[in-house]
């Protein structure tokens, strides 16, 4: 019985796969034409010996493909963060803005390390940190949602990551003595003068709980007695890492909006049924919470840099966020 099932859907979709293919190869033919202008009209912005690299290259992966696969990586998408074109130069020139990622800031750090710039094992170990302070703020937001309708499956996983992120405090504690000295004392940290999340709508703070434990980083220290204790390399190596973590924040917002916008041109608009405009819109809720986690994260960054005491000219830079700055608009991908 099961075999002639099986037997009798595969013999529909060979009949009706025609029919198929003959509605896609017409859907194909109507919209050649707006894809050809379409087209047409964003080569037509490419720079001239900008596209003829681009032909070389790809003539030389066609060549090379069979002796040489790793000649086909060149067509694979290449995202760089931190380039934008710049309307007040020359010829609309690409300005190149740096943004390392925080790895890339880890690798530079680690580096210095082997040129005695820095004690050894300090760069990994504050990357470490800024990760359990990036899990903080996530497991302090996803805890608020916690209510008393919550499963115990909810419940439980929430207190197996607070164990999780626990330990891993512990452990960075026991290893601060390394660079901070065998006779710190963990009562001399604290929180700064208005250092605190308690007025940012994206941050909750969750006081008596792990999530709200303080790390033993500069920012936290305070500046004068890093300064008595001769950690003031330990604070630059902080503020740059704290930078590439807010470079990535911001990176992960950039990119969710963009999938937010593309999600309402294409499936929000066109949901042919309650279940797909269902899926559809869990989708959006998704982004909208991956959205609202990056800029939670981004916001502490910024307020560990003001601890730091960092200069203006940095602060420019990385500007808070507002909830009117997270609204994407499709006005202009698809125009009425």
């Amino acid at each position: 019985m099961l075999d002639f099932q099986m037997n009798d859907s595969n013999f529909l979709k060979m009949v009706r796969m025609s029919l198929s293919l003959n509605r896609k190869l017409k859907a194909a033919h109507r919209h050649l034409v707006s894809s050809s202008d379409a087209f047409a009209n964003l080569d037509a912005t490419v720079p001239g010996d900008l596209c003829e690299m681009w032909k070389e290259q790809e003539r030389k992966a066609l060549a090379e493909r069979l002796s040489n696969p790793k000649a086909m990586d060149i067509f694979e998408v290449q995202l760089k963060k931190g380039r934008h074109h710049c309307k007040n130069t020359p010829r609309d020139a690409e300005i190149a803005v740096k943004a390392p990622s925080i790895k890339s800031v880890e690798m530079n750090l680690i580096e210095m390390q082997a040129a005695g710039d820095a004690p050894q094992g300090c760069a990994t170990w504050m990357a470490r940190a800024l990760k359990v302070e990036e899990a903080q703020v996530v497991l302090s937001m996803d805890s608020c949602r916690i209510d008393s309708r919550a499963t115990e499956t909810q419940r439980l996983d929430i207190s197996c990551r607070r164990d999780r992120l626990q330990s891993q405090i512990n452990g960075l504690v026991q290893a601060v003595a390394t660079f901070l000295g065998a006779d710190w004392d963990s009562d001399l940290i604290g929180l700064q003068e208005g250092h605190t999340d308690e007025d940012d709508t994206f941050i909750t703070v969750s006081p008596g709980n792990t999530e709200g434990a303080i790390l033993p980083l500069p920012s936290y220290i305070g500046l004068p007695r890093c300064g008595a204790w001769g950690l003031n390399c330990l604070i630059k190596q902080e503020l740059q890492l704290h930078q590439g973590q807010a470079n990535d924040a911001l990176h992960e917002i950039r990119l969710s909006l963009a999938d937010k916008a593309m999600l309402y041109r294409t499936d929000v608009r066109h949901g042919r049924n309650y279940t797909m405009t269902s899926r559809t819109w869990k989708k959006v809720a998704d982004l909208d919470a991956t959205v609202t986690r990056h800029t939670a994260v981004y916001h502490h960054c910024r307020k560990q840099m003001v601890a730091l005491g960092t200069d203006s000219s940095i602060l420019d830079q990385y500007q808070p966020l507002d909830k009117k700055d997270l609204i994407v608009s499709t006005a202009v991908a698809e125009p009425m």
